[in-house]
Parts: C-alpha cells; structure tokens; sequence
C-alpha cells in the first residue's frame, strides 16, 4: 500500500544526499536553467483581442475571422468638433484632414479611410470626370461645326472653321492628357461650399456616415481584418502623430475605438503587474517578518522571486500571452510559490539536515504540489483561451517553484548551516518531542484544535449546512463580461470612448454578415431593404442606425426607387472604397452593420438570438458576427465551463491522491474541506453581490488547488505522527503545533500575494483578490477547524493496525523517525 510513497521518499533522500555532498555544483546547475528560462522574457506578449475570448475552433470566432477577412476588422475613430459655428468644413481644415488621409494611403494593414475631406475628394473627382466627358463631347462638337463651315465658300467662314477645328483638337489633347491631372482638395471656400452643399444650402447625403451634427464630425479608419496587435498599436501611434502635425487650431480631435482603447490597455497593464508584484513583495516582507520566526527568513522570498521570473521566461520561450487575466498570476506565484520553499525551511530548521528533510517532507510536498497542479490543469478545460493561459502560467509556475525550493533554497541552507557549523552547532530536533517554548501561534492553533475536537459535530453540521446554502446560490450569481468595466475607470482612453459614444450614440457594432452564389438577385435586394426598414422600426430602442449595401445605394441614387437592373448598376457604379466596405468584388459576400447602444450583457444575449429568428427568413446564408457576438461566446463559456472546471479538478486531484496512497478514504479526507469552502465561496459571492468574470470564474480550481495542498501537508504530518506509535489526539496536537506555523504563514503570505490584488487599478481583479483572500481564509479556517475532526473520526479508515500502532505481533509499532526511509 504504501511502496509508491517509499519509493518516492528514497528518491528525496538521494537527492537530499547528493545535495549534501554537491551542494555547490547543483546550485550552478540551477541557476544556468534558471537564466535559460529567463532568456525568453523578452518574448512575452500583452494579448486583449479576440484570440483571448473564444477558441480559436469556435464557430462564432471563424465566422467572425472569415467576416473580418472580407470586410476589414475594428475601427478607430477620430471625433472632430468645432470650437466656433462654421470651421468644421472650413478649406483650411479639410485640406489638414486630407494630408492626415494621404500619409496612410498606401498603408497596407488599413481596410478603408472615410472621412469629410475623402468624401469632397470623391465629389471633386467625380466632377473631374464629367468635366473630362463634357471637354470631349465639346471638342466632338466644335468639330463638326469647323467641318461644316470649312465647307463654306466664304473666306470668313473658312478661317472660322479652321480656327475651330484648332480649338477641337486643342480639346481633344486636354482630354488624352487629363488622365495625368489628379483630383484634388476645391481652391477655394466657394468650390467647396459648392461639393458639400446642394442649392438649397443643405448638406448633401453623402456626408451622413461622417458628420454628425454642425459642430461634429468623424473619420474612421477601419483596419484590415484579423490585424496582429503589434500592426495595431504602430497605426495608433502613427496616426496620432499625424493628426498632431496638423496643428489643427479652430477645431479639436478625440482618436478612440477599439483599437486605441486596447492599445491604451496593453500599456496600462504593463504598469499594473509592474506595481503588483512591487507591493506582492513588500507584503511578503512584512508577513515573514511577523510569521515567520526562522533564520535567514526572507530566503524564502529571494527563491520565489526567481522563480516567478524564471516562469514569465518559460512562458515567453513557450509563446504564452499575458491576457487581463494571466496578468494576476505574477502576485498569485509569490504567495504560492512562497508556500513551498516555507514548508522546506521550517521542516529543515528542525531537522538541520537538508537529507532528512527532504526525505521526511519530500514526499507530502510533492504530493500537495501534484494535486494543486491537477487543480490548475482544470482550468484547460475552460472554452475561453484567456482562462486556458492562466492554468497554463499557473501550473509551470507552481512547478518551477517547487524545484526551485529544492534546488535553489536546500543547497544554500545547507551551505548556511555548515559554514555556522564551528561556530553555532546544530543539535537535530526530534519530531517526538514538543519543542520546550511554545509561540504564541502554536498555543492559539492548539486551544483552537482541543475547542474544534470538543464540539465536533455542531461544528461539522454548522459548516456543511452553509456549503449546501452556497452551492443552491450558485447558479444565481450574475455573470459579468463588459471588459470596459473590468478596466481602470479613469483610463483615458476609456473617458473618450465613452465622449464619442455619447456624441455619436454608439461605437458597439453587430454585423449581420451575408452570403450567396449572387448577393445582387431581386429575392435579395429585396430582403436587405426589407430588413433594414424593418430593424429600423422594431429595434428603435436598441438600434442607433444601419449601414448597409442598401443605404450607400440610397444615398448615391438620392433615394429614389430603382429597378433591380438599375440597383446592380448603380452598385456597379459606387466607389470602390466605399462599396468594398459592404459587398466583395464576387458579389458572393455583403455586410449590414448595427451600431448599438452599449447593452449589458443579458440584454445583448436577448437581442443577438432575436436578430438570429429575424435572419432566418432569408434566402441567403445569413450569420451574425462581430465583437459584441464574441463577448456574448465568452459569457457562455464561462457559465458552462465553470462548474465543469471545477468537477473536473475535484476528479483529477481524488485520482491522484488514490494512486499515491492506494486508500479511497485518504484520497478523499483532504478534498472533503475544499469542497466546503468552495459552497461557502459561491454563497458569499451571492450575498456580497460579485458577480462572475473570466476570472472569478477560476475561483473553484484555484480554491481546490490552494486549499487541497494545506489539508495534504496536514495529513500527510497526521499519519507521519500516528506511524511513530502516537495516539490520535497526541499525534494531532503535535502535527497542528509542529506544521501549524508553516501553514499559518503560507497561508498568509499566499493571502498577502492576493490581496495585493484589491489595489489593482483594474476592477477585474480587486473582485478576483478581495475573494480569493476571503478563500484563502476559509482554507485556513477549513484545515483547522473542519479537517481534524474528520481525520481524528476516520482514523481508522486511513490507517492500518499496525500503522497505528495496536499490537499485531505483541508489541506496538514504535518506528524511528526515519525508518521507513532507512
């Protein structure tokens, strides 16, 4: 029963051997890997786009992939408004707008620019061409008059016609030649009054998509489709730039959108993790000074340190993204990675042996370490990838920590203890004896063990009632998925979006994304227009307006009715820019675009199955796409994938226990209390009104991987003491007071790592530290209070006679410390 625990402990005991015999040539081995690992830091990426919300296999992101292929992907906005009446179309401003538009024509990550000075660009070269079709219906004229009259006997009319026919060809070469005269910006205020304004002074249709009101306007580059971030960030950064060299003086300029309100974020969480892996470690101080009574305490703190950069390199060689949620794994790893490397020190500070202690502890550690980790794997079952990333971070980190304080904190203490050895000699401390001075901590962990043991069973029907509350309230707690209001709310980037949505209505956008052997027959045209009057009306309340393929026509053909030939014609005829926005050159693709009012979640749910039931009418295949379609994936993915992270978790880590200890019932007692505190944890989040988010959603993998490796540690010291022939209360008493402070302090430093968490800018993650803090001491609370009652109550299913030392062969089982490991 026992072979694969005391296999695993020789093979810690020869480690500890060879490092007591080598120490220096290990500790240079592990640095290399450590500066191998830290080699691919400079690989790591910031990721916030749609690659982090949904798989990459889902169907809602490859419709939304193929939409943005043919259709261009986010838009960056920039609001223009008039300081004063009358400069918003001013020449000298819209020649400024020009040159900012020019600068990026041949930039080849831009899908289309449309703006008020592209527009009387178009008008003015749209006059050039019927200019250049008059010149030519002119010179054909002229011509046939200078024939006519060349004809005539009179000498007057003959010279006429001559002359005539000069001016004919004259005009006939302007024609040939005009091909090299570009289009441009009118000369003056008069020629461009003329372009923007019909003969009644009115603002012609065509600047509708562009200017909002008289003092507003706007100019939107939409990107190309399934953009890199990197592409993204430069476009941002170049265009800003752009518009600065302008000097606009009589009009001002807000750029936002998407794209710039995720770049804005990517630099906002840079300096987010900066400062809380900062504070992560000022609290490890402070909690290690108050905690943790040993020698060269903040050891501990230097190796996890390592660790946690080691890990952010191993992630970067591995091509892992930091999202808004993995960015919380760096303060997560120093208070778990911490955990490990204290509970090798204050056992090595009894047993002032690295070999002992690696043989006595090894083991539980290992153990506690392999259920934490399979707690993490869960989160790979998540069908949002940015949660997949942070299972991934979490699991390589807490291994790395624990080899770390193996091999980085081991040999050093060993190094430590045999230079102070002349000086200070070290006297082995039995783990049969209580030590002669007890702390404070030790005193309070006992009285509250013997207080726990007492009122055993109202405790355990106290605690399991309220677990039952919280998993019936579960399934009531909201779900949260507005990644405006994860962020810092007094980002800038974030108060102009909010500027431009409250001056334009909307920068939210469904897509109803068509396709059909031929966009252009009647049955479809007549559905499209059908539709967009129909979504116009119905939807009032949630529609700000529809851009579609039949509103460009409309405003080109001046809203009269055309016949279907007239309508392809008329298509056939719309600038390519503009018309590619909506209908691909195959005429096998076209675009309705929804701006929207910026919806909670629920309510976009209910709108986008609507739009679903209303598309079904169609003949052609009509799919509905775009961001607002992914958050609504992500939601579902977090609501279904939740509990089915969490259940799976709970299976892999009962699997593992059952294969190391071959015994269904230990396997079991240490995730009994994780099982609790995770019912307490949805009740609380119920009652204190949390709502769910990517990341909150982890809270039961992360519950039963933290709180898993504190009931194993105490376990695991449990039956070590009952082994040595000890009673159940004696050997309880011992392991509460002997492991006590290792888990108090782990505990708490852990809990530090994670309330650091709380003074996150981002809101996402003061709701993700304030409960996982609450978790934490429920897990503490839940190892002390919940857990020795059980294991006391099941001891005899957990141990053989022998193991517990009741006479099998005349006399007890009284094994030396190390016996099994001799």
């Amino acid at each position: 029963m026992w072979m694969q625990v005391t296999n695993m402990s020789k093979v810690f005991r020869w480690i500890g051997d060879l490092m007591e015999k080598k120490p220096i040539k290990i500790l240079v081995a592990a640095f290399v890997l450590i500066v191998i690992f830290i080699s691919g830091v400079s690989n790591m990426r910031l990721a916030t786009g749609n690659e982090t919300l949904v798989k990459g296999d889902n169907e809602a992101y490859l419709i939304n992939k193929q939409m943005e292929a043919s259709f261009g992907g986010d838009a960056i906005m920039v609001l223009f408004t008039d300081q004063e009446e009358g400069n918003l179309f001013s020449l000298e401003n819209i020649r400024k707008m020009w040159n900012v538009e020019q600068k990026f024509q041949f930039e080849e990550n831009i899908f289309s620019f449309t703006s008020p000075a592209g527009i009387v660009h178009q008008m003015a070269e749209k006059q050039g061409i019927e200019i250049k079709k008059q010149v030519l219906t002119l010179s054909a004229g002229l011509e046939e008059m200078a024939s006519k009259m060349s004809g005539l006997a009179f000498g007057a009319f003959a010279t006429m016609g001559e002359k005539l026919g000069d001016v004919s060809k004259g005009l006939g070469t302007f024609h040939e030649k005009s091909t090299m005269m570009i289009a441009s910006i009118p000369g003056n205020q008069a020629e461009l009054d003329n372009i923007v304004y019909d003969e009644n002074h009115l603002m012609r249709d065509l600047f509708t998509n562009v200017v909002i009101d008289s003092k507003n306007s706007l100019m939107l580059i939409k990107l190309q489709g399934n953009l890199d971030d990197t592409y993204k960030d430069q476009i941002v950064k170049d265009l800003t730039a752009a518009l600065d060299q302008e000097d606009f003086q009589t009009i001002s300029y807000v750029v936002s959108g998407k794209p710039v309100l995720d770049s804005s974020l990517r630099i906002e969480m840079k300096s987010n993790m900066v400062m809380m892996v900062g504070l992560a470690v000022l609290f490890m101080l402070i909690i290690l000074s108050l905690v943790f009574k040993v020698t060269w305490r903040m050891l501990s703190l230097g190796i996890v340190m390592v660790s946690v950069i080691a890990t952010l390199g191993f992630m970067g060689l591995m091509s892992v993204p930091i999202t808004m949620v993995s960015m919380a794994v760096f303060p997560i790893l120093i208070g778990l990675g911490i955990d490990y490397s204290i509970q090798f020190h204050n056992r090595f500070e009894e047993e002032k042996s690295v070999k002992h202690t690696l043989a006595q502890i090894g083991t539980a550690v290992a153990t506690a370490v392999f259920a934490t980790v399979l707690g993490f794997i869960s989160l790979y079952a998540s069908p949002v990838p940015m949660i997949q990333d942070f299972g991934k971070m979490l699991t390589i980190g807490v291994l790395i920590s624990f080899l770390g304080s193996i091999f980085l904190l081991m040999p050093i203490l060993h190094i430590r203890n045999k230079r102070n050895k002349a000086s200070e000699p070290s006297l082995r401390v039995s783990i049969q004896k209580m030590p002669e001075k007890e702390t404070v901590l030790a005193r309070t962990i006992r009285a509250l063990t013997k207080g726990v043991l007492k009122f055993a069973v109202p405790i355990l029907i106290v605690v399991i009632s309220l677990s039952l509350l919280g998993f019936m309230a579960d399934k009531n707690v909201g779900v949260e998925t507005d990644i405006e209001v994860f962020m810092p709310q007094n980002m800038q980037a974030l108060e102009d979006i909010h500027f431009i949505r409250d001056t334009v209505g909307s920068t939210d956008q469904i897509v109803l994304y068509m396709q059909s052997s031929n966009i252009l027959t009647e049955e479809n045209i007549a559905w499209i227009q059908a539709e967009t009057k129909k979504m116009e009306d119905k939807y009032a309340g949630t529609v700000v307006g529809i851009k579609s393929l039949d509103t460009l026509v409309s405003v080109f053909s001046e809203g009269k009715t055309l016949s279907p030939k007239k309508y392809i014609d008329t298509v056939n005829a719309l600038p390519k820019q503009q018309a590619d926005m909506f209908i691909n050159d195959d005429r096998t693709e076209s675009v309705m675009l929804l701006n929207i009012k910026h919806l909670p979640t629920e309510n976009l749910q209910r709108f986008i199955k609507q739009l679903n039931n209303d598309s079904k009418s169609s003949a052609m295949e009509v799919q509905i796409s775009g961001k607002s379609v992914l958050d609504v994936e992500m939601v579902n993915g977090l609501t279904s994938g939740r509990v089915k992270m969490t259940l799976i978790g709970l299976a892999l880590v009962f699997a593992a226990l059952l294969v190391v200890y071959r015994n269904p019932f230990k396997a079991l007692i240490p995730l009994l209390p994780v099982a609790i505190i995770i019912g307490m944890s949805s009740g609380l989040m119920y009652l204190l009104d949390i709502k769910f988010t990517p990341i909150t959603a982890t809270l039961g993998a992360l519950v039963l991987g933290m709180g898993t490796e504190m009931t194993v540690m105490l376990l695991e010291r449990y039956v070590e003491e009952r082994k040595t022939g000890k009673d159940k209360l004696e050997a309880m008493m011992i392991t509460v007071t002997m492991i006590g402070k290792a888990i108090v302090a782990s505990g708490l430093t852990t809990a530090g790592g994670f309330s650091v968490l709380m003074l996150s800018r981002f809101i996402i993650l003061r709701d993700f530290g304030f409960m996982t803090v609450i978790n934490i001491t429920l897990a503490l609370f839940s190892t002390f209070v919940v857990l020795p009652p059980i294991v006391i109550g099941l001891d005899r299913l957990i141990l053989s006679k022998k193991e517990r030392g009741i006479k099998t062969s005349g006399r007890p089982n009284m094994r030396p410390i190390d016996a099994e490991a001799e």
